[in-house]
């Protein structure tokens, strides 16, 4: 029911799950470098006092598929590793760009990248870390790529170990 709501609400959706109990929550906060993204962390903001809360920013590098892996050649490993470094730059900037919002809220923030599938990195991270709420964009940048395995957010909202808030604009 929650994948189904989330992939037809015209406005933000709450997933609720039971909280860990502990007095500082632990936010999850998913960052893709979509204008969505940025809106979920400013809506944290708006709606929650922050200053309880024990954050982190997770910024996921999409892995090339096994079989594009295995292709790599000597040759193109040079300029695969030149492509990496690209992405790992861009993972910096949209970081970077996470933990300036959050700086105005005086918050302590954690920022993180992985590499791997969007939605199992972020769910495993979750379970991982004892988080109590992810928060995410509804439309990230790769969403034309994710139309047809599902989105990423409809991924949260069903394979959450924890709470899952999905912001649309």
């Amino acid at each position: 029911v929650s994948e189904e709501v989330v992939r037809s609400a015209r406005t933000s959706v709450l997933v609720g799950r039971e909280l860990s109990g502990d007095a500082n929550y632990r936010v999850l906060i998913a960052l893709d470098g979509s204008g969505d993204s940025y809106e979920a962390l400013e809506r944290l903001g708006q709606f929650c006092d922050v200053h309880a809360f024990d954050l982190t920013l997770l910024h996921v590098i999409e892995s090339a598929s096994p079989d594009f892996e295995e292709s790599v050649t000597e040759e193109s490993s040079q300029e695969h590793q030149h492509v990496r470094a690209i992405r790992m730059r861009q993972a910096d900037a949209i970081l970077n760009h996470g933990l300036r919002l959050v700086e105005a809220w005086g918050s302590p923030c954690t920022p993180i990248v992985e590499e791997g599938d969007p939605a199992l990195e972020i769910t495993g991270h979750a379970e991982e870390g004892g988080y109590d709420l992810i928060v995410a964009g509804a439309t990230g940048v790769s969403e034309k790529t994710h139309s047809m395995l599902g989105s990423v957010s409809q991924q949260l909202a069903w394979n959450a170990p924890c709470s899952v808030l999905i912001v649309r604009s």
